[in-house]
């Protein structure tokens, strides 16, 4: 069986951590694309966390909460958004991840429209053109997670 755990627990730096959790016997690692932590690059990162034999079982994006619920509204932020999220795809797949989390909201539950479903549409071609699935973590309107599945069917949406 494997364990995985979320490396953002606890409050040791960053390669204590990874010492711990391997020695706890943990064989994976959940990651967020910050760009960097606690002065870890993230190239740095999952080049570390690769050699010591962890299986990465996902990037989640990083994001501005107070924004997302325009991913769900007509205009350039929500644009953005997407736009920043497909750049974080990309560079998800250059580390050979499988698996891509987003949030489609903070804790502001914006309606949901055929704008927002298109932009997670986009999101899910391009996990698609590497390989990797699109996961939605949305921990405020369940919803909202009825409505994105009940209208968008795929293989590579979780």
């Amino acid at each position: 069986m494997k364990k995985a755990i979320n490396l953002y627990v606890g409050k040791s730096g960053t390669r204590e951590k990874i010492k711990y959790i391997k020695d706890t016997g943990f064989d994976g690692i959940a990651l967020g694309i910050n760009n960097s932590t606690e002065n870890i690059k993230i190239d740095e990162l999952v080049k570390i966390l690769k050699d010591s034999d962890f299986d990465i079982i996902y990037m989640h994006c990083s994001y501005f909460e107070p924004e997302l619920k325009y991913i769900w509204e007509e205009g350039e932020t929500g644009e953005q958004i997407i736009e920043d999220f497909l750049q974080q795809v990309k560079q998800t797949a250059n580390y050979a991840i499988k698996n891509f989390v987003i949030h489609t909201n903070g804790g502001y539950n914006p309606s949901t429209t055929e704008i927002g479903l298109k932009r997670i549409r986009k999101l899910l071609l391009a996990c698609k053109k590497y390989d990797m699935n699109l996961c939605i973590e949305n921990l405020y309107d369940y919803k909202q997670l009825k409505y994105i599945f009940d209208n968008i069917e795929d293989e590579n949406l979780f």
